[in-house]
């Protein structure tokens, strides 16, 4: 196997069974979603601030990752497709409901607006970061 910071791949390139490929794309997306659902419970629990942000990544990551998926499909696209769903199925499902717990989770901390901007603007940069650093290494 290969792997990066984003994605993981047979180094044949070619899955040995196509199970196979539904697995590596279901991993990513119920990764997010644990992730979201692991800091919304900890906001709830001790009311920190500092799990927030790990809720809206959540959301922000699917959102970006279901905005390419009109030019490549993405994980949850591929498995909506794979399950006869239809291409945005999967997407738009994972997307709601991240933004529920977004949303949730906004209200629980009493989130101002300036608060959002400003936790989204820092996921924006530090993800493109990290996107960036990780296809740079890629091409080393």
């Amino acid at each position: 196997m290969g792997m990066n910071a984003n994605a993981a791949w047979p180094e044949s390139r070619h899955f040995l069974q196509p199970w196979h490929g539904r697995v590596v794309d279901a991993a990513g997306p119920l990764f997010t979603l644990l992730q979201a659902i692991l800091a919304f419970v900890l906001l709830v629990r001790t009311g920190s601030r500092l799990a927030y942000p790990f809720v809206l990544s959540s959301l922000i990551m699917r959102i970006l990752a279901t905005g390419i998926s009109v030019f490549n499909p993405n994980d949850e696209a591929r498995l909506s497709l794979a399950l006869g769903l239809g291409t945005w199925t999967l997407p738009l499902a994972m997307c709601i409901a991240l933004l529920a717990l977004t949303i949730a989770a906004s209200r629980r901390l009493n989130a101002g607006a300036a608060f959002n901007a400003l936790s989204v603007v820092l996921i924006v940069v530090f993800s493109s970061i990290l996107i960036l650093a990780n296809q740079y290494a890629a091409t080393r």
